[in-house]
Protein backbone atom coordinates (compact mmCIF):
# COMPACT_ATOMS: atom_id res chain seq x y z
CA UNK A 1 0.00 0.00 0.00
CA UNK A 2 2.73 2.37 0.91
CA UNK A 3 4.65 2.85 -2.79
CA UNK A 4 0.35 2.77 -4.00
CA UNK A 5 -0.20 5.23 -2.04
CA UNK A 6 3.05 7.60 -2.91
CA UNK A 7 2.16 6.99 -6.51
CA UNK A 8 -1.02 8.30 -5.77
CA UNK A 9 0.19 11.49 -3.92
CA UNK A 10 2.56 11.66 -6.87
CA UNK A 11 -0.08 11.72 -9.75
CA UNK A 12 -2.38 13.63 -7.71
CA UNK A 13 0.57 16.45 -7.57
CA UNK A 14 1.38 16.35 -11.27
CA UNK A 15 -2.27 16.29 -12.38
CA UNK A 16 -2.93 19.58 -10.06
CA UNK A 17 0.46 21.17 -11.25
CA UNK A 18 -0.51 21.02 -14.87
CA UNK A 19 -3.78 21.97 -14.48
CA UNK A 20 -3.13 24.72 -11.91
CA UNK A 21 -0.34 25.84 -14.78
CA UNK A 22 -3.49 27.04 -16.88
CA UNK A 23 -4.43 29.42 -14.52
CA UNK A 24 -1.00 30.64 -12.49
CA UNK A 25 2.48 29.53 -13.13
CA UNK A 26 6.09 28.63 -11.29
CA UNK A 27 6.01 29.22 -7.26
CA UNK A 28 1.82 29.77 -6.74
CA UNK A 29 1.72 26.11 -9.14
CA UNK A 30 4.07 24.42 -7.13
CA UNK A 31 1.81 25.33 -3.72
CA UNK A 32 -1.24 24.70 -5.21
CA UNK A 33 -0.17 21.51 -6.30
CA UNK A 34 1.47 21.24 -3.02
CA UNK A 35 -1.94 21.53 -1.40
CA UNK A 36 -3.80 19.07 -3.52
CA UNK A 37 -1.09 16.37 -3.02
CA UNK A 38 -1.89 16.60 0.72
CA UNK A 39 -5.08 16.43 0.85
CA UNK A 40 -4.96 13.55 -2.01
CA UNK A 41 -3.02 11.80 0.97
CA UNK A 42 -5.98 11.76 3.09
CA UNK A 43 -7.36 8.14 4.02
CA UNK A 44 -10.92 8.99 2.28
CA UNK A 45 -9.23 10.36 -0.58
CA UNK A 46 -6.21 8.32 -1.32
CA UNK A 47 -7.76 4.99 0.16
CA UNK A 48 -10.62 5.34 -2.81
CA UNK A 49 -8.13 6.33 -5.75
CA UNK A 50 -5.39 3.25 -4.60
CA UNK A 51 -8.39 1.23 -4.59
CA UNK A 52 -9.19 2.05 -8.27
CA UNK A 53 -6.02 2.62 -9.39
CA UNK A 54 -3.97 0.59 -7.81
CA UNK A 55 -1.09 -0.94 -8.84
CA UNK A 56 0.76 2.15 -9.64
CA UNK A 57 3.97 1.28 -10.83
CA UNK A 58 6.62 3.54 -10.54
CA UNK A 59 7.18 4.13 -14.54
CA UNK A 60 4.09 6.42 -14.07
CA UNK A 61 5.17 8.49 -11.01
CA UNK A 62 8.75 8.80 -12.10
CA UNK A 63 7.08 10.23 -15.30
CA UNK A 64 5.09 12.58 -13.56
CA UNK A 65 8.25 13.64 -11.47
CA UNK A 66 9.91 14.27 -14.56
CA UNK A 67 7.33 16.27 -16.59
CA UNK A 68 6.97 19.16 -13.18
CA UNK A 69 11.25 19.24 -12.90
CA UNK A 70 11.18 20.46 -17.18
CA UNK A 71 8.06 22.46 -15.97
CA UNK A 72 10.29 24.08 -12.99
CA UNK A 73 13.45 24.70 -15.81
CA UNK A 74 15.55 21.83 -14.89
CA UNK A 75 16.88 19.98 -17.48
CA UNK A 76 15.54 17.00 -18.95
CA UNK A 77 15.67 15.12 -21.97
CA UNK A 78 13.12 15.34 -24.59
CA UNK A 79 11.08 12.45 -25.40
CA UNK A 80 11.47 11.75 -29.17
CA UNK A 81 8.11 11.38 -30.90
CA UNK A 82 9.03 7.93 -32.12
CA UNK A 83 9.72 7.05 -28.38
CA UNK A 84 6.21 7.71 -27.31
CA UNK A 85 4.62 6.39 -30.26
CA UNK A 86 6.21 3.05 -29.63
CA UNK A 87 5.65 3.07 -26.13
CA UNK A 88 1.72 3.81 -27.11
CA UNK A 89 1.92 1.12 -29.73
CA UNK A 90 3.63 -1.78 -27.34
CA UNK A 91 1.16 -0.61 -24.12
CA UNK A 92 -2.34 -0.25 -25.97
CA UNK A 93 -1.38 -3.52 -27.45
CA UNK A 94 0.12 -5.16 -23.97
CA UNK A 95 -2.88 -4.21 -22.49
CA UNK A 96 -5.24 -5.17 -25.02
CA UNK A 97 -3.65 -8.36 -25.15
CA UNK A 98 -4.36 -8.96 -21.14
CA UNK A 99 -7.82 -8.43 -21.18
CA UNK A 100 -8.30 -11.30 -23.85
CA UNK A 101 -8.38 -9.36 -27.08
CA UNK A 102 -5.85 -11.10 -28.84
CA UNK A 103 -5.53 -15.06 -27.71
CA UNK A 104 -1.68 -14.68 -25.88
CA UNK A 105 -1.46 -12.70 -22.47
CA UNK A 106 1.78 -11.01 -22.19
CA UNK A 107 1.23 -9.98 -18.52
CA UNK A 108 1.56 -13.76 -17.21
CA UNK A 109 5.03 -13.45 -18.26
CA UNK A 110 5.87 -11.13 -15.29
CA UNK A 111 5.68 -13.64 -13.00
CA UNK A 112 8.64 -15.57 -14.74
CA UNK A 113 12.01 -14.41 -14.47
CA UNK A 114 13.22 -14.38 -18.50
CA UNK A 115 11.13 -11.87 -19.59
CA UNK A 116 11.04 -9.37 -17.20
CA UNK A 117 15.28 -9.60 -17.23
CA UNK A 118 14.88 -9.05 -20.88
CA UNK A 119 12.40 -6.23 -20.94
CA UNK A 120 14.22 -4.62 -17.94
CA UNK A 121 17.87 -5.25 -19.82
CA UNK A 122 15.71 -3.51 -22.96
CA UNK A 123 14.69 -0.38 -20.90
CA UNK A 124 17.72 0.10 -19.35
CA UNK A 125 20.07 0.09 -22.71
CA UNK A 126 17.05 2.79 -23.61
CA UNK A 127 17.14 5.05 -21.28
CA UNK A 128 20.88 5.16 -20.56
CA UNK A 129 21.21 5.60 -24.82
CA UNK A 130 18.60 8.50 -24.39
CA UNK A 131 19.81 9.77 -21.16
CA UNK A 132 16.41 9.70 -19.46
CA UNK A 133 17.99 9.30 -15.91
CA UNK A 134 15.13 9.53 -13.79
CA UNK A 135 12.98 6.54 -15.89
CA UNK A 136 16.26 4.66 -15.06
CA UNK A 137 15.96 4.76 -11.41
CA UNK A 138 12.64 3.97 -11.99
CA UNK A 139 13.07 0.83 -13.66
CA UNK A 140 16.19 -0.25 -11.62
CA UNK A 141 13.30 0.40 -8.48
CA UNK A 142 10.92 -1.62 -10.05
CA UNK A 143 13.67 -4.42 -10.86
CA UNK A 144 14.70 -4.46 -6.81
CA UNK A 145 11.26 -4.32 -5.50
CA UNK A 146 10.30 -7.22 -7.34
CA UNK A 147 12.98 -9.60 -7.06
CA UNK A 148 12.96 -8.54 -3.21
CA UNK A 149 9.19 -9.74 -3.46
CA UNK A 150 8.65 -6.01 -1.65
CA UNK A 151 5.70 -5.05 -3.50
CA UNK A 152 3.63 -8.14 -5.52
CA UNK A 153 5.10 -10.93 -7.84
CA UNK A 154 4.23 -9.66 -11.53
CA UNK A 155 6.92 -7.32 -12.68
CA UNK A 156 4.77 -5.45 -14.76
CA UNK A 157 2.70 -4.23 -11.75
CA UNK A 158 6.04 -2.92 -10.39
CA UNK A 159 6.66 -0.97 -13.49
CA UNK A 160 3.75 0.24 -15.49
CA UNK A 161 -0.06 1.67 -15.29
CA UNK A 162 -2.68 1.46 -17.37
CA UNK A 163 -2.93 5.67 -17.38
CA UNK A 164 0.39 5.70 -19.41
CA UNK A 165 -1.09 4.77 -22.46
CA UNK A 166 -3.45 8.09 -22.35
CA UNK A 167 -0.99 10.29 -20.94
CA UNK A 168 1.08 8.73 -24.48
CA UNK A 169 -1.73 9.66 -26.64
CA UNK A 170 -2.15 13.44 -25.07
CA UNK A 171 1.57 14.18 -25.39
CA UNK A 172 1.47 13.15 -28.96
CA UNK A 173 -1.81 15.35 -29.41
CA UNK A 174 0.16 18.28 -28.20
CA UNK A 175 3.34 17.37 -30.15
CA UNK A 176 1.57 17.72 -33.16
CA UNK A 177 -0.62 20.94 -32.58
CA UNK A 178 2.54 22.19 -31.05
CA UNK A 179 4.45 21.73 -34.47
CA UNK A 180 1.42 23.28 -36.36
CA UNK A 181 1.80 25.82 -34.85
CA UNK A 182 5.42 26.51 -34.96
CA UNK A 183 5.27 25.56 -38.55
CA UNK A 184 2.57 28.13 -38.82
CA UNK A 185 4.44 30.97 -37.28
CA UNK A 186 7.77 30.36 -38.44
CA UNK A 187 8.99 33.19 -40.88
CA UNK A 188 8.28 31.79 -44.67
Amino acid sequence: MGVDLLGWVVVAFWSAFRVSNWVVSGRPALMLAGVAALLSALPIVSGLMVAVLAPFGLLLPALAIRDVLGRIGLRVERFHPLEVLLALAVLTLFIASSIGVFPFDPYRLGYGVLVPAIVSLCLVVWTVLRHHWLILIAILAAQMLWVLGAYGNNFFDHLFHALIVPCCAIWLVCWGVQSIWRRRDAPA
